[in-house]
């Protein structure tokens, strides 16, 4: 930028706010170090009172950081319960359809319910196949036919006609051995309400 000197010879003057850095009128430049350092403070005391209320935003910031973290945790927590209940109540479905399965194949081969195992319909179905066989072979045979004879009590049938019937008072003087011949007799039937 260069400045040209008028015809007079004499340099043109600055203006008077031209070395004051764009401040007003008024402004002195300190005249000593205690008077720079009462400037800086004066300076750093405003800037301070910008930010006094920083630590208490700050304060205020974590604690709703923790509360957040604290519900998120809890939305995390609930949602791990919900997720576990889900799971246990399709654990007692399965379980009741197993259950339902099981009836159902026992029905249709005559093998006992608690004896299949499997977790699906045609797993307990071929459990049931592999052991019908089993069943059969380790089956009691058929018990006796009952002797031909007098009827003992609770035995069904009736006894011969005309067997003479014994008291409580016959009872009261027999040994063991004639109450149970006479029980076998059909003696008692009387007396037993049969």
């Amino acid at each position: 930028m260069s400045t040209s000197i008028p015809e007079g010879g004499t340099p043109p003057q600055p203006a008077e706010n031209d070395n004051k850095g764009g401040q007003s009128g008024n402004y002195t430049p300190p005249a000593s170090q205690a008077d720079l350092d009462r400037i800086v403070a004066e300076r750093l005391s405003r800037e301070r009172a910008k930010f006094a209320d920083y630590d208490d935003l700050k304060t205020k910031a974590e604690k709703l950081a923790e509360i957040e973290a604290s519900q998120l945790s809890e939305a995390e927590k609930t949602a791990a319960r919900i997720a576990a209940l889900e799971a246990e109540n399709q654990g007692f479905k399965t379980k009741e359809q197993v259950s339902g399965w099981k009836k159902q194949v026992s029905e249709e081969t005559g093998v006992p319910a608690a004896a299949l195992k499997g977790s699906s319909l045609e797993e307990l179905q071929a459990h049931a196949e592999a052991l019908k066989p089993l069943i059969a072979a380790a089956a009691p045979p058929e018990p006796p036919a009952p002797p031909a004879g007098p009827t003992v009590p609770g035995e069904g049938g009736t006894p011969p006609a005309g067997v003479a019937q014994l008291t409580a008072a016959d009872l009261k003087s027999m040994t063991p051995e004639q109450i149970n011949k006479a029980r076998r007799e059909g003696r008692f039937n009387k007396l037993l309400g049969v």
